[in-house]
């Protein structure tokens, strides 16, 4: 072996071994760093209840596509606000599925991706696996950068800020706010106690062998930053802030033990685990969504108004 080889392998494994720490150390750090400072937004276009094409820019580069919905109380008085994270497709226009806002602001993000779903050569596969990595680990941090435009709005209730991760949301959802204390509650919807129990049965129908299964879901959790979005880990990282998890029943995205494990967590303090009936969340599966905007808006207008709902 020559020593050109040797020297290019001894710095593959450098690289290698600098790749795998990159990937296991906390991410707080680089969450805050990459929140940096709102420098410029676009001037919202009101269309009816909505604030259409709010671009959020900060001094790190990051972009945040994010969309409102106000109701008209918010313009005499300050009103509470519900901040979603769903599902990739939805994105920004979750906001659009609630069709009475029940006196509660609105706002979802899209996620920080703009790359290709359907890569044709290795090359793309190679530059969509970056993107998508990037975009994972730019997800809490866009959360944080929301809130930093919507704290400044007049109609805000600064006391009654609810960070609402939903499905694919709830990761990030827990990890954004165990870094940022201005989401006051925290809910945690339809999500795995571990992403992956997730993983491992969403590839189900895909590979059969359990071990290769298990491996091919350890490796690309870890791959996507996985010790970032530890969803337990985050939920004691919240408190003393509450934290509601909800499951449901017949969810079939989520595998039973995902289920025991958030139920368990619930004998901490800050949580709290309730059961919705029905399947997986969806923005078609009208019944369930019809119940959890109920189950979620009743108990954050209960909250804000102690008094009168009593």
């Amino acid at each position: 072996m020559t020593a050109s080889v040797r020297y290019a392998l001894l710095g593959g494994f450098i690289l290698l071994v600098a790749g795998v720490v990159e990937l296991m150390r906390d991410q707080s750090g680089y969450f805050k760093s990459r929140q940096g400072t709102l420098v410029n937004d676009t001037q919202p276009r009101v269309n009816g209840p909505a604030l259409e094409n709010i671009v959020l820019v900060s001094s790190s580069g990051l972009e945040v596509a994010m969309r409102v919905r106000l109701p008209p109380e918010a313009m005499t008085q300050k009103v509470p606000l519900i901040l979603l994270i769903g599902g990739y497709r939805t994105g920004k226009h979750a906001v659009d599925l609630v069709k009475d806002p029940r006196g509660l602001a609105y706002a979802a993000i899209d996620y920080p991706y703009d790359g290709t779903l359907s890569p044709r050569s290795a090359l793309d596969k190679a530059i969509m696996f970056r993107d998508v990595q990037n975009a994972f680990i730019d997800t809490p941090p866009a959360l944080m950068l929301a809130m930093d435009w919507l704290e400044k709005q007049a109609w805000l209730d600064q006391d009654h800020t609810h960070l609402l991760g939903v499905s694919l949301g709830v990761p990030f959802a827990a990890a954004a706010a165990a870094v940022d204390e201005r989401f006051k509650h925290v809910w945690l919807i339809h999500g795995a106690a571990k992403n992956t129990d997730w993983l491992d049965h969403a590839l189900s129908r895909q590979i059969e062998s359990d071990w290769l299964r298990a491996a091919a879901a350890h490796a690309g959790i870890f791959l996507m930053y996985g010790n970032a979005f530890d969803t337990l880990e985050r939920v004691s990282d919240i408190a003393p802030r509450p934290v509601t998890l909800i499951s449901a029943r017949e969810d079939e995205r989520v595998p039973e033990q995902s289920k025991d494990l958030l139920q368990a967590a619930a004998q901490r303090e800050h949580v709290t685990h309730i059961w919705s009936e029905g399947r997986h969340i969806g923005p078609r599966r009208q019944r369930e969504l019809n119940q959890l905007l109920k189950l979620v808006t009743d108990k954050v207008i209960a909250g804000a108004n102690p008094i009168t709902h009593q």
